[in-house]
């Protein structure tokens, strides 16, 4: 619990080591703070007091209203943010656009240290990073009113499509972490990860790889990039829905995030008094969906816990990976041809084709084999073929002569794509890769 900490350590925690990079925040866009709040309270959070927000448009420049303001929901790790417009300014009208699209999370932010490093770095990797700028608002403490400063790092809009993603380096703690707020009926503790759904998750998880110099890792059916504190999580959208039972309103989302409590089934017995609506996970984490109004989901999760991976796990994974990619063994091999592996699922064929390295030479993926099927064939040097496939006329892997494949000219990359990616767990990594990558490049 928060009185287990003195609240000066938890304040002076939420900036980190230098060289690190934590997971400090998200921020939902609400058009009702009210309603927002009162969905809130009824989870069992608590807010912080209504503060309009203030920016200098320059460095040594006066503060200026944004037009916006916020309640927050403090942890002892991190915290949730709740951003509202109720001017015509443009900050204001940044979020009233973003809500177009859907209501919920449209910012990450990643606490640092260093934001003129930060800034750099994403100079470097072409980024095109906006100049620093500095933001405040006014917080009352036990003291009286003070200012809340912080050094916020951004890129142009729309260079991460997934929403406002951005660096912040915070300056006064001490007033925003206060033990009044870190107490909740819910038993929330700490933000230990955000879900993103995306189109590509491996473009995306490379994406953000550059922008915080950080490396992806594999995790079940999604991938992750872990920081010093929480964790970045991207999936498509098929595997948000088969396994959170999500479904996007629109892609790119933010879909919600994990939040750990302190003890879970106290957790469990607090929303089951108070009615909330709670999904049991296969893996023993409990989801709630937020209302409309406020919009994404929330994973609650015991401290400990291992980390989420999207696998639905025992008999539904053991269902979902009916349909994986499986290796064939014993594979033919064709005299003169490079050597070639065979993997098969109820509506995949993958073949590739490596050289002496192990690298890919080629491969044909077939797909939609129970209705209509076809066929892409990617071979070095050679380009793409996009093919329909003659039933009845045997076996579709040869490499070099394919007389039962006849001239088809649309390929949905994006649907394949997804379809090949949710099925390809199981293919070696360097060889799922270099599959995605070209799928990803079709044109």
């Amino acid at each position: 619990m928060a009185h287990e900490l003195k609240v000066e350590q938890i304040a002076a925690a939420q900036v980190p080591s230098a060289g690190e990079l934590t997971l400090d925040h998200v921020a939902h866009f609400v058009p009702d703070i009210g309603a927002a709040s009162a969905a809130l309270e009824r989870l069992g959070f608590t807010l912080t007091p209504f503060s309009e927000q203030s920016h200098r448009l320059e460095p040594g420049d006066p503060p200026i209203p944004a037009g916006t303001g916020n309640r927050c929901v403090m942890l002892e790790r991190g915290y949730l943010e709740f951003l509202t417009p109720f001017a015509e300014t443009p900050v204001a009208d940044q979020l009233r656009e973003a809500m177009h699209r859907y209501v919920g999370v449209h910012l990450i932010a990643l606490g640092s240290s260093a934001p003129e490093a930060d800034h750099q770095r994403l100079v470097t990797e072409g980024f095109d990073p906006l100049t620093p700028v500095a933001l405040q608002r006014p917080i009352e403490t036990a003291a009286g009113e003070e200012t809340a400063r912080f050094t916020v790092v951004r890129v142009p809009p729309r260079t991460m499509p997934e929403g406002r993603i951005q660096y912040c380096r915070h300056h006064t703690p001490e007033y925003l972490w206060q033990m009044r707020w870190l107490a909740h009926r819910n038993g929330a503790r700490a933000l230990s990860s955000v879900l993103l759904c995306v189109g590509d998750p491996e473009e995306a998880a490379r994406r953000y790889g550059r922008f915080t110099g950080l490396v992806p890792v594999a995790a079940g059916r999604a991938l992750r990039i872990d920081t010093a504190r929480g964790a970045l999580v991207f999936a498509s959208p098929g595997t948000l829905r088969d396994t959170l039972g999500l479904t996007a309103p629109a892609v790119p989302w933010i879909a919600g995030y994990a939040i750990e409590v302190s003890d879970l089934e106290a957790t469990r017995a607090f929303f089951a008094a108070s009615r909330i609506e709670v999904r049991d996970l296969p893996d023993g984490r409990l989801l709630v969906a937020l209302p409309e109004h406020t919009g994404g989901a929330i994973v609650f999760e015991s401290a400990g816990q291992k980390p989420l991976t999207l696998d639905p796990g025992g008999k539904l994974a053991e269902a979902e990976r009916m349909d994986a990619l499986r290796e064939l063994r014993d594979t033919r091999q064709v005299a003169g041809e490079p050597r070639r592996r065979w993997f098969s699922s109820a509506d995949l064929d993958l073949i590739v084709w490596l050289d002496e390295t192990g690298s890919v030479v080629g491969f044909q993926l077939c797909y939609d084999k129970s209705r209509g099927e076809r066929a892409l064939t990617w071979r070095a040097g050679r380009g793409y073929d996009h093919s329909a496939i003659d039933d009845g006329e045997g076996n579709p892997a040869q490499y070099k002569s394919t007389p039962i494949l006849v001239a088809d000219g649309h390929f949905d990359r994006e649907r394949v794509a997804e379809i090949f990616l949710e099925s390809s767990e199981d293919v070696p990594a360097p060889i799922r890769d270099a599959v995605a990558d070209r799928l990803r490049h079709y044109s």
